[in-house]
């Protein structure tokens, strides 16, 4: 397990009068009763894995126990995102060298009195140093987390202390990854942490200087995490893996394609795309984390072999308890919505990610309402 550390003294939350008390207690008993669901045996004990330098581009659904070794010169990056409030649902976490959460820490966090927010919050940072085997922790906030919003970039780690590197807009060097990290998204959710029009704006102004410095000859990124699918950071930065989550029915990976620089020409490439949401479309956390291994930075630039996926790779979608992805039909839409979970039965169509070769963003304003 990765070692625990205690919080900082400089948070202390304001405390519950009698009526808060009684109203977030009904809150809590509501979301348990009417919202919120179980995980599973088979979901705490399988995660999915996939090799960022396989041609193949298969994600295999395994027991954690059966991970393989991790390849050289790769940095291996455990993913889950989007627990709301069920972290302890998903068990142990697999080994690896980076422990990544790409959101929602909370479920209906705008009902809460903030002492009881910080209460979970607490829960979810004991939870990062007892069942992460990680020695770093990458975190971004979600649309469910206004307690990391009003709490502000700087003093976020005196709650959470586990988390190694809490991103905002901004970048960072882990384990010779170069990261991207932004909690911004959209959608119709009444939980609207970090979808403000000015944040937004933030998030795409440190996204375009970012794509300026790579132009001038700085270093590209590897990994761009976001929250919401953000297409158009993407689309800018053309990372070669993209972890995101908050569209809980588009779990899964996919390849994406995408333009990067190589010296002054901007040339085809290719993105992973991986949807971690524990979620599924029932909000009951039976979705796995999900394990990437990445060539680390200075390998990737070296390589004589590109590490992206090729353009035109059929996408991915999410089967969990096949054993394998299943693979997308080919086209811009592969296959559209119904006919995709069509193709899948039961439990398959249930937890299947609804895959699309271009921009996400198109299908998450189509089906917004069945975002949280």
């Amino acid at each position: 397990m990765s070692a625990a550390v205690a919080p900082s003294d400089d948070y202390q939350p304001p405390s519950r009068g009698f009526g808060d008390w009684i109203s977030d207690g009904l809150y809590q008993f509501y979301a348990n009763s009417s919202w919120l669901g179980k995980g599973t045996e088979h979901s705490r004990e399988h995660c999915l894995y996939v090799n960022e330098r396989d041609r193949n581009g298969e994600a295999v659904e395994m027991k954690r126990s059966d991970l393989p070794p991790k390849p050289d010169n790769c940095v291996r990056v455990v993913y889950t995102s989007d627990t709301h409030d069920c972290h302890r649902e998903l068990g142990v976490m697999p080994p690896g060298d980076i422990f990544v959460y790409g959101g929602d820490i909370l479920f209906v966090s705008r009902w809460y009195h903030e002492s009881t927010k910080a209460r979970k919050m607490k829960d979810f940072n004991d939870w990062l140093g007892t069942h992460v085997n990680c020695p770093v922790v990458v975190c971004i906030g979600g649309n469910h987390d206004d307690f990391l919003e009003s709490l502000g970039k700087d003093r976020v780690k005196s709650v959470l202390s586990n988390v190694t590197h809490y991103i905002e807009n901004n970048e960072v060097t882990v384990g010779n990854l170069r990261f991207f990290g932004s909690p911004a998204s959209e959608g119709r959710s009444h939980n609207r942490a970090f979808q403000s029009e000015d944040f937004r704006k933030a998030a795409q102004e440190a996204s375009k200087a970012l794509h300026a410095e790579v132009r001038r000859g700085g270093e590209p990124i590897d990994v761009f995490l976001s929250h919401g699918p953000e297409d158009k950071i993407v689309d800018l930065l053309a990372p070669r893996v993209h972890l995101w989550g908050h569209v809980h029915q588009l779990y899964g990976v996919t390849h994406r394609e995408t333009k990067s620089m190589k010296g002054s020409q901007m040339v085809p490439q290719g993105t992973l795309s991986v949807n971690a949401s524990a979620m599924d479309r029932t909000m009951s956390p039976t979705n796995p984390p999900i394990v990437v291994d990445i060539l680390d930075h200075e390998s990737a630039k070296t390589s004589g072999d590109n590490p992206r996926f090729t353009i035109g790779q059929p996408n991915l979608i999410a089967v969990p308890g096949s054993g394998i992805f299943k693979r997308a039909a080919s086209g811009s839409d592969a296959g559209g919505s119904q006919e995709t979970a069509g193709s899948l039965t039961g439990s398959e169509a249930t937890g299947a990610g609804r895959a699309r070769k271009n921009s996400l963003a198109v299908r998450v304003r189509k089906n917004s309402q069945q975002i949280l």
